[in-house]
């Protein structure tokens, strides 16, 4: 084989990686993709993966034939190398601390995180995030012990907002809230808890605070709701098993996230770029999210009216006159939060949160998630209506961040793909919950 043949053979590979590249900017392929639109960029970033990949296996296959032993041997002394690699990581234990953030599921609590683990959660607008979590699968420094350490113990309860989706701890709205606290209050004898756990709801966040949180003996509970707490309160109270006071859930109960290998897990932070093209096709499938899930938390049916909801923001479409019955079950979930506070002795104190189509819609202007709802629904605001006129029938505080967020300047307060707060919406929404509790004297000295 002469010199210009494997050259020729490039240039082929990279003419057909072009032509799709050029496709994918059209728009073609978009029939293809499960929500109607291929993600551009996540698109151009596989195919670009792809193209040494598949260079390389057009080059070995050209010269298959005549230099099969000296591949051979390249491919031995390749395995060979990376089998090395792999057992001198795993005698060094810091891939597996660096695990790849992955809930397991809970016959209790319906899914929780791994105890005590450091997991890689994802690249974030360049920065690459860590999750910590403590010996109760909550992501916080704190032990039951050194928690209850502190007169001042806040609990906050919430899905992934709370959690600090996509942000560093020390960036996430509980570390900040705590920070702030001390500051307001003078003194540093308060501790904030982050409670949150991604695609939680009222439902499971009574089970939560039931079970593990007792432990730490709060004296302030804050549950912020999400808008999208009355979907998942539905579809949780559909899969529970309940038996008088008992709250069961047919799940096989984890002890461990998933583990895949040291070389494998160092090597997320870099195909983190390129997953996710929904394309469907099989290239795509070894870095891309595969269908095959254990649990679907987007999975969503119901009927309102004469129209079938398939996700968790119809409350958005309709009057609050055909979903007052859905948001009067998740007040009932809050209820049951408010009552086993009292338990404790804490005082309690809903928030409810807004998405960013009801202060700012150009926030979020690449959103994942907008295939689920067009920004100017027509009953948005119902799910704030609901809640203000809810103050009359319940014994605790309800707390309206939308105002706040209506009349800020600040922006952006979200990531540029994803609908939640990147750390500059996290700062924001902490320094509103910490006025909304120390102007009342929700808590004090």
């Amino acid at each position: 084989m002469t010199f210009r043949q494997p050259v020729r053979l490039l240039l082929a590979v990279t003419g057909f990686f072009l032509v799709l590249a050029g496709l994918v900017a059209t728009g073609l392929p978009d029939f293809l993709a499960k929500d109607g639109r291929v993600d551009r960029g996540d698109a151009i970033r596989c195919l670009v993966a792809y193209w040494p990949l598949v260079s390389l296996g057009v080059l070995v296959t050209a010269y298959a034939s005549r230099h099969w032993r000296d591949i051979l041997v390249a491919l031995t002394a390749t395995l060979t190398a990376l089998g090395i690699a792999e057992v001198a990581l795993r005698w060094t234990h810091l891939p597996r601390t660096l695990q790849h953030f992955e809930g397991i599921s809970s016959t209790e609590y319906h899914h929780i995180y791994p105890p005590n683990r450091d997991m890689f959660f994802g690249v974030f607008e360049g920065g690459t995030v860590l999750v910590h979590t403590n010996g109760d699968g909550l992501r916080s420094r704190y032990t039951r012990e050194e928690f209850n350490q502190y007169p001042n113990r806040v609990i906050m309860l919430g899905d992934s907002f709370v959690f600090g989706y996509g942000v560093r701890s020390e960036r996430g709205l509980t570390s900040v809230m705590e920070r702030l606290l001390r500051d307001r209050l003078g003194h540093s004898q308060v501790a904030v808890l982050n409670a949150g756990i991604v695609s939680y709801s009222p439902f499971l966040e009574r089970l939560l605070l039931a079970g593990r949180l007792k432990y730490y003996r709060p004296t302030l509970i804050v549950l912020l709701l999400d808008a999208s707490d009355i979907g998942d309160d539905i579809n949780y109270r559909a899969e529970a098993r309940i038996d008088g006071d008992r709250v069961s859930f047919a799940r096989r109960a984890g002890e461990t996230a998933a583990y895949h290998g040291a070389l494998y897990e160092l090597a997320r932070p870099w195909y983190q770029y390129v997953r996710g093209t929904r394309l469907g096709l099989a290239l795509a499938y070894p870095f891309g999210r595969s269908d095959k899930k254990e649990y679907d938390y987007y999975k969503f049916k119901l009927k309102v009216g004469s129209v079938l909801e398939t996700d968790r923001f119809f409350i958005f479409r309709h009057p609050l006159s055909e979903t007052r019955d859905y948001f009067s079950q998740t007040l009932t979930n809050i209820d049951a939060v408010a009552r086993e506070a009292e338990r404790m002795h804490a005082r309690f104190v809903l928030a409810v949160s807004p998405r960013f189509q009801h202060w700012n819609p150009a926030e979020a202007p690449d959103n994942w998630e907008k295939v689920d709802y067009e920004v100017a629904e027509p009953y948005r605001l119902e799910y704030f209506r609901f809640f203000d006129e809810a103050r009359a029938q319940v014994r605790y505080p309800i707390l309206n961040l939308l105002p706040a967020f209506q009349a800020t300047h600040e922006s952006p307060l979200l990531f540029k793909n994803d609908p939640h707060w990147n750390e500059r919406g996290n700062a924001f929404a902490a320094r509103v919950l910490v006025d909304s509790l120390v102007g009342p004297g929700l808590i004090g000295r």
